[in-house]
């Protein structure tokens, strides 16, 4: 007859290699600090389990992340290691969260563009070297079929948004007229998230083109 060494209760029920009947009879984990009951080899489930796996009871699989970024002075939410995305991205990339990035920090965004002939700075994104006019030229190099897809597409539009009675002359004038720096843009654009509008002459406005970029398909 097999029983309980703590209590005395019959264990013939459990397994051959059982000696106590239940959790409350069993004895505390052997690792410090840990009131969970034994589970086998003198430790609790979760401290055998390390064991078994990693060879270190004491092994912390999850460390808890501080509320901000551990380098000194960044104070952004952490995403990995105690880092921050941006930290944590240079110390993926370089091994050091403080090492400088290549793409941007050790650039010149004053630089004037690499092609002959243009005096324009690279910008903020750098550009391959070359200003936003020529790495724009470039990329529709890259993907030719692409672009003329969507320039087909834009004339397309065009032509069917042109109503019978729109003034042509006056809208060639408005398109040869339009100052330098600036861009003819549709006042309800034609191809709009809520409404579409025509293509005539009383539905072009000169913009800048950085305006003309924020408004986008906007009214």
């Amino acid at each position: 007859m097999r029983v309980c060494s703590h209590c005395g209760t019959d264990i013939l029920h459990l397994r051959a290699d059982a000696k106590y009947c239940g959790k409350l009879c069993r004895p505390a984990c052997s690792i410090d600090g840990c009131d969970k009951p034994q589970d086998s080899i003198g430790l609790c489930r979760t401290h055998a389990m390390r064991m078994r796996r990693h060879g270190d009871p004491a092994k912390l699989l999850r460390q808890h992340l501080p509320e901000t970024c551990v380098i000194p002075g960044c104070g952004k939410e952490p995403q990995g290691h105690g880092y921050c995305p941006q930290h944590y991205q240079r110390y993926r990339l370089y091994g050091d969260p403080l090492a400088p990035n290549q793409r941007t920090d050790l650039m010149d965004r004053s630089r004037i563009c690499c092609i002959d002939g243009c005096l324009d700075i690279i910008g903020k994104y750098g550009n391959k070297g070359m200003c936003r006019l020529h790495a724009r030229r470039a990329q529709r190099a890259r993907r030719p079929a692409h672009y003329r897809a969507k320039l087909e597409a834009r004339r397309r539009r065009v032509r069917i948004q042109t109503p019978p009675w729109a003034n042509l002359a006056a809208i060639e004038s408005i398109y040869a007229s339009c100052p330098a720096g600036m861009e003819v843009d549709h006042i309800i654009p034609l191809k709009g998230r809520n409404i579409s509008g025509l293509h005539v002459e009383t539905n072009l406005q000169y913009l800048k083109v950085s305006e003309n970029r924020r408004k986008q398909n906007g009214f």
